[in-house]
């Protein structure tokens, strides 16, 4: 759903200064653009349906087991380069992994409150 600017109208309901009309032909322009960007992102974005109900999502396969966690793994987040993943667990570590080799990098105690 795409955001509605006020009208002039609304500013002077509400007790707002007026628009002038470059402000309103910049609102307008923004408009535009804000609209565009999103028709843009919706054509590249991944496919976020489901399928039918009761139907698998699709096949999904383990690449490399990462070992190192004693505890369930709460959190990841990889770099920006996909090289490098940071994992935390409730052992209370974080861990920092090489993704294209396996290895643990650096292990990371965190101390409990």
């Amino acid at each position: 759903p795409a955001a509605t600017l006020p009208t002039p109208q609304d500013c002077v309901d509400s007790r707002m200064p007026p628009i002038d009309e470059e402000t309103a032909n910049l609102r307008e322009e923004l408009g535009k653009l804000a609209e565009t960007l999103r028709a843009k992102q919706e054509a590249v974005r991944d496919d976020t349906s489901l399928g039918a109900p009761g139907s698998k999502p699709g096949k999904t396969t383990t690449k490399k087991m990462l070992k190192g966690h004693i505890n369930k793994v709460t959190c990841c987040h990889f770099s920006g380069d996909s090289r490098h993943l940071v994992t935390g667990s409730l052992d209370g570590k974080l861990i920092v992994w090489d993704c294209w080799t396996g290895n643990k990098i650096q292990v990371i105690p965190l101390r409990s409150a």
